[in-house]
């Protein structure tokens, strides 16, 4: 038993200095791209385009964080008056196909269904952090769309 024992600690050892050995090759190698990088004056290294949006969104959140609080202070406002809106869309038609006879055993039923969509309803919900709210409405989609209205 022992043998065995020992035998599978080997096994485990050298399994774990192979995978040490290859950790610091591939960090050898990272190095050594790095480096590259850094010599080579046509290649330049930057943040991902996303990233920087979600920087300076987080610093515009941070900011405006600020500003809001300073003007709660100021003006004494209280639960009652700072009210907090949301809206989401909502769509009228149903997502999932009909259902469809078929013969007993058969395996697949096939059936086509519309790839349409509903009109998008808009719905409005508003509350205050007193327990206050205006009862939600419904944003519904015009039928006939005048371009004038758009027009200023």
């Amino acid at each position: 038993m022992p043998t065995t024992c020992s035998a599978y600690a080997r096994q485990q050892e050298s399994k774990l200095s192979l995978a040490l050995s290859e950790l610091k090759a591939s960090k050898q190698y990272c190095d050594q791209l790095n480096k590259e990088i850094d010599d080579n004056e046509k290649v330049l290294l930057e943040d991902h385009e996303n990233n920087r949006k979600l920087k300076m969104k987080w610093l515009s959140y941070t900011i405006n964080s600020l500003n809001f609080w300073s003007l709660i202070e100021n003006y004494n406002f209280d639960a009652t008056t700072i009210y907090n809106m949301d809206e989401t869309g909502i769509m009228s038609s149903t997502s999932r196909p009909p259902k469809v006879l078929s013969i007993k055993g058969k395996r697949q039923v096939g059936v086509i269904c519309s790839a349409e969509r509903g009109p998008l309803t808009t719905v409005v919900c508003c509350c205050n952090a007193a327990g206050t709210f205006v009862p939600p409405f419904f944003i519904f989609a015009r039928k006939r769309m005048q371009e004038r209205v758009l027009d200023r």
